[in-house]
């Protein structure tokens, strides 16, 4: 067995499982944060009870992820000792900050959870703020270090080709590390467009089955702040999208030329998309002019070249995947804020701002689910493979940081073992959460907290509005 691609074939299969954890410890404190915001200021014991049963989500998440994050440390001083000697000598610095971020974020979940009702509103508020801070505080310091592998900086480069010795080592060189500045915006906006679309996936697949006009009340609350967070983060999206082309084109441009399928440099090139070709736009892409000078693979040794079909396929899935996600959450907002009435939008289920009792919006909302999670994905292998043969571009090759010895094959099988238990577990933990207790219970509990001014639950989830002249009366089952 080639024990090298047997390394490279086991590091992706951790890492993409763990990064489906990621964006969920990135995105549900702001999506807790803003229900729960919401439930406040509205009064409304529905957005209450979003927040209150997403909680246990995040932990759910956050917990298994940190478990992840121990074994990806395990595999990647087994299978990459030879990289983790050069990280630990220079690139240190973001892994020791992180830990700070990670248990800032450790710290203000446990108040947050254990604070329900116990702190002011306000300061409940900030301590969920707090959560997403530190979540994405650790996921920007993490891709940190993979900025740095792209664009190393903090040493002598030279002085380490000739002769294998770290000399005039920066610890603190490596937050400047060029591609930082835009690979954290993309990768933080992408993981939120990522779980943005899965939340709209499954509050679609919840109102394909619910009959219950307090579970159609709760989804449909729920769908909507999905859609708008998936709507807002398309742009996001888009604007650290361009900016990491047009940085690619000047500081990588041989993954560009890759990710682009470009074999031959040039000025005023087309975009190629599939059977599409549109003139110009791959130049006016990387550098902001039509007829602007692209660099191509016939530019870089052969030997250097990532896998292009990989490459290249990888970013044109997550480009047109993000695409269709932003015009389905951009056609649902649009819905949900102007009413529309025109012959298009009753066509597509959209008039009225009722998108959600109709099928195809329901349906485009469960398919961007999936798109979301593959062009997460696929971003990332795009971004990874194509910096290969390097796994730090220019310093050192991916074949020569691989642990070639035997012992490597039975401590991944018991790793990805591990993984495949605490995905199954995972499954398991979630579905107790959402079956277990019914949303009728949930909201007539988030009612009581509130004071229920102004809304009241009955008869085993319908629902009534009381009356101003009732005031703070409670109606209880």
């Amino acid at each position: 067995m080639d024990i090298v691609l047997f390394d490279r074939a086991f590091t992706p299969f951790i890492i993409g499982t763990h990064m489906l954890y990621t964006i969920w410890a990135m995105t549900l404190p702001i999506y807790i944060v803003i229900a729960e915001y919401l439930g406040y200021k509205h009064n409304d014991p529905v957005y209450y009870a979003i927040a209150k049963r997403m909680t246990p989500v995040m932990i759910i998440f956050f917990s298994v992820g940190s478990a992840f994050g121990v074994m990806i440390a395990i595999s990647f001083l087994t299978l990459w000792y030879k990289w983790m000697y050069l990280v630990s000598q220079i690139d240190i610095m973001p892994l020791i900050v992180e830990v700070f971020a990670f248990f800032m974020e450790v710290i203000f979940l446990a108040l947050y959870v254990y604070g329900w009702n116990k702190f002011s509103r306000t300061t409940h508020l900030i301590l969920g703020i707090a959560i997403a801070i530190g979540a994405n505080m650790s996921a920007a310091l993490i891709t940190w270090v993979n900025s740095w592998m792209n664009t190393p900086v903090g040493f002598n480069i030279q002085a380490y080709l000739q002769t294998g010795k770290i000399e005039d080592v920066n610890p603190w060189a490596v937050f400047l590390a060029p591609a930082a500045r835009y690979e954290i915006p993309m990768a933080i906006s992408g993981a939120i467009y990522a779980a943005s679309s899965a939340l709209m996936m499954f509050y679609a697949y919840r109102m394909f089955r619910v009959k219950d006009p307090l579970e159609k009340e709760y989804y449909t609350k729920g769908a909507k702040l999905a859609v708008y967070f998936a709507s807002i983060d398309a742009f996001l999206v888009g604007l650290t999208g361009d900016y990491a082309g047009k940085s690619l084109a000047v500081e990588q441009p041989l993954k560009l030329a890759a990710m682009e399928d470009a074999l031959y440099s040039g000025k005023g090139l087309p975009e190629v998309v599939g059977p599409i070709k549109i003139p110009k736009l791959l130049s006016f892409l990387a550098t902001g002019n039509p007829n602007g000078y692209v660099v191509g693979l016939n530019a870089f040794p052969k030997s250097e070249w990532p896998p292009v079909t990989i490459v290249h396929n990888a970013f044109d899935t997550m480009a047109t995947f993000g695409i269709i996600i932003a015009i389905i959450s951009w056609l649902i907002a649009i819905s949900l804020i102007f009413k529309p009435k025109n012959a298009l939008f009753r066509i597509l289920g959209l008039a009225d701002g009722k998108p959600f009792d109709h099928f195809l919006p329901k349906a485009a909302m469960f398919i961007s689910g999936i798109l979301g999670i593959l062009a997460w994905e696929s971003g990332w292998v795009a971004a990874e493979v194509g910096r290969q043969p390097w796994v730090i571009y220019g310093v050192m090759l991916t074949s020569q940081a691989a642990n070639t010895s035997p012992i490597v094959i039975p401590v991944a099988i018991a790793l990805g073992t591990v993984v495949v238990f605490l995905v199954v577990y995972t499954y398991y933990l979630l579905n107790k959460v959402f079956k277990t207790r019914p949303i009728a219970l949930d909201v007539q509990r988030a009612a009581e907290e509130l004071g229920s001014l102004g809304t009241a639950y009955l008869n085993g989830g319908s629902f009534v509005k009381l009356s101003s002249s009732e005031g703070k009366k409670e109606v209880k089952k």
